[in-house]
């Protein structure tokens, strides 16, 4: 008897996570997708709207948009990320079509993620072009953190361009630890370093909870916002136990 492709796709999903989840550092590498591939497949409007995406995408004419469809399909299928045939032409049948593990780990955590991290430069500063999605549930937990880096200029017809990595909340807050622990040196050594942590579904546009990392005297000062403390005061720490204070927040954040 013939096995259940559907069965496949869910062993082959398991096995990456679980690849991600013993890592104590790094990502297993996913494919790098552009803006046109995200755009067919529901993965850049649902939760994080990218600016520079959304521009290009708007700025294609509408009598262009159906031709840019088909090639992303196209794009998509030739690198089997998913099925040919019928099925993967046109955005209404997208429900209906084949779509590989790796591309379907990246839909989800765009799609239906238990957070998303965005990092800036100062309270005030844009996001960074490394973001973070929560994949989990609340019955499994978090079972591993989906980066996200959006790489510079355009890939030709297809709009910018985005690589992946699936992680374990342990890598991706030590991660976070270590580019807050050493900002630039053109920066100056005062200038903060903050973590937003957003809890989608939610009408509160506001993070969840924020790190706000400084580095004085040698030393890493972090201000984590809520705090169940009345008075928030700067609590003095190294990298090390910034990743524990990281990881427990992500992992403690799945609805």
């Amino acid at each position: 008897m013939a096995r259940d492709p559907r069965q496949a796709d869910t062993d082959a999903v398991r096995a990456l996570l679980d690849q991600a989840t013993v890592l104590g550092s790094g990502a297993v590498r996913l494919p790098a997708m552009t803006a046109a591939e995200l755009c067919v497949l529901g993965a850049m409007t649902s939760t994080l709207i990218d600016a520079r995406a959304w521009s290009w995408w708007t700025s294609a004419p509408p009598g262009r948009r159906p031709a840019l469809r088909e090639m992303a399909w196209a794009f998509l299928a030739c690198r089997q990320l998913v099925t040919s045939g019928p099925a993967a032409r046109g955005a209404a049948e997208a429900g209906r079509m084949r779509v590989a593990p790796p591309a379907a780990l990246i839909v989800a955590g765009r799609t239906r993620p238990a957070f998303i991290v965005l990092c800036r430069r100062g309270a005030a500063g844009e996001p960074e072009q490394t973001r973070m999605y929560g994949i989990g549930n609340q019955e499994s937990g978090i079972r591993a953190v989906l980066i996200e880096e959006a790489k510079p200029g355009q890939v030709g017809w297809a709009g910018p361009a985005y690589e992946f990595g699936l992680a374990s909340p342990i890598a991706a807050g030590r991660a976070l630890a270590r580019w807050a622990a050493f900002p630039d040196a053109a920066a100056g050594p005062d200038r903060s370093r903050v973590i937003d942590i957003h809890r989608p579904g939610t009408r509160d546009i506001r993070p969840a909870t924020r790190f706000s990392v400084a580095v004085r005297g040698g030393n890493l000062h972090v201000v984590r916002e809520p705090s169940r403390l009345t008075v928030t005061n700067s609590l003095p720490c190294d990298e090390d136990v910034l990743a524990s204070l990281l990881t427990h927040t992500l992992t403690g954040v799945c609805p």
